[in-house]
């Protein structure tokens, strides 16, 4: 007999899949501030909290998410019974680890990285030295997590050369949280693996430890500008001191990066990138304005979009069909004025900074107090900025532990 109401449990499980998605995207998001972050994170354990009232009956009603095929549903159903803290629990989740591949594999290491697992990290910390490659990456990069990872190079250096790319991107992100020393020559070919997660993964492990090759080779990719290479260019952007003002200027002027060429003047900060800014505002491109604008609001810590919103074109610059019409991307048009009389206003404060942030001068880093109202975002830029600039001895899983410090 049932003791709990099924549709209310369903719920919680279903808010705490959604939640953990948007907590994902907001870590890296200039969108969300801490005090939102926090928001989201107390309804996330407030979710969590509503599956732990199941008791013992937790594990049946998780039992088909935890054993599918999915990765949202396979993480909310660790996470919970790892929350739950049970010895039957927590041999749920080992059992369902050491049969779980793919997405499933991937949904049940998060839930291990940021969830109370310890009771589980010895265990971990033998499948790390033995197990296969796809069970050992999701074990090492949990220890990380849990701050439980002792791991020399020549250990890492065959999950590094893993014919998986999901193995070979988890052992890059493993190599970030811990500050392993990698061989040039791995950095060199991770930087240009063909699978782009692998890519990724590298790119930050080569930033956060400081591997020398790590801005010559995003300085490389501004040769032929795409898109694609904005990423790098931007987490360049947010380190680079401003003398490099000139060479970032050309870069948000180059069109064919796209409108997220914006996103490096964003990262960079600097006040000498305003006017250029206010004016593509203007731009005739829906797309481009509204990522001018979104730059302008990550330096000032003002909301410019005005109550106007327009249609993004498809990019093959064909009208749209009668379906694709239903999908069109819609932003909103900036307000101008308002941007330009803000500016103005602050002009005198911020003019002579190097380095802006949320309307703050972020030139020689930054109070704790001040911090917390940086976007995260932001936030991440700064923690690079002093790890290679003051030696600040952080690592990307300390910005993304759940819950995050205020």
């Amino acid at each position: 007999m049932l003791t709990f109401i099924p549709d209310i449990a369903e719920e919680h499980f279903e808010e705490l899949q959604f939640l953990w998605g948007q907590r994902r995207n907001a870590l890296r998001s200039s969108e969300y501030t801490m005090r939102e972050m926090q928001m989201l994170e107390e309804r996330i354990a407030a979710h969590v909290q509503g599956l732990v009232v199941l008791g013992k009956e937790l594990g049946e009603f998780v039992a088909g998410a935890l054993a599918g095929d999915d990765e949202l549903p396979a993480f909310a159903a660790a996470y919970a019974l790892l929350h739950l803290g049970t010895p039957g629990a927590f041999g749920r989740v080992y059992d369902a680890l050491m049969s779980a591949e793919g997405k499933r594999l991937a949904g049940i290491g998060e839930a291990l990285a940021h969830g109370p697992a310890q009771p589980l990290l010895p265990a971990l910390q033998t499948l790390f030295r033995s197990a296969a490659p796809p069970i050992a990456v999701v074990a090492g990069e949990a220890l990380a997590f849990h701050r439980a990872l002792e791991i020399s190079p020549e250990q890492l250096l065959p999950l590094l050369r893993d014919e998986s790319a999901a193995v070979r991107a988890g052992a890059w992100r493993i190599a970030a949280n811990v500050g392993v020393s990698i061989a040039p020559m791995l950095y060199e070919s991770a930087l240009r693996d063909e699978d782009a997660n692998v890519q990724r993964a590298a790119l930050a492990a080569a930033a956060w430890n400081a591997y020398p090759g790590w801005a010559p080779f995003c300085r490389s990719l501004a040769d032929e500008p795409k898109p694609e290479i904005v990423e790098p260019l931007a987490m360049l952007a947010a380190v680079l001191p401003p003398q490099d003002l000139p060479a970032v200027a050309s870069l948000v002027g180059t069109p064919a990066l796209g409108p997220g060429r914006f996103r490096v003047a964003g990262a960079f900060g600097h006040p000498g990138l305003v006017d250029t800014l206010l004016a593509a505002m203007g731009d005739a491109d829906p797309e481009a304005a509204a990522a001018a604008a979104a730059a302008f609001g990550k330096m000032m810590g003002i909301d410019v979009e005005s109550d106007r919103r327009v249609t993004v074109p498809p990019p093959n610059g064909e009208p749209p069909d009668a379906f694709e019409s239903e999908f069109q991307e819609e932003v909103a048009v900036p307000d101008v004025a308002r941007a330009r009389q803000h500016w103005e206003g602050v002009k005198s404060q911020l003019a002579n900074s190097s380095r802006v942030c949320r309307g703050l001068d972020v030139s020689a880093g930054i109070e704790r107090d001040s911090f917390s109202l940086l976007d995260m975002e932001s936030r991440r830029e700064l923690c690079l900025r002093a790890r290679l600039t003051a030696g600040w001895p952080g690592n990307p899983a300390m910005l993304e532990r759940f819950p995050l410090p205020g």
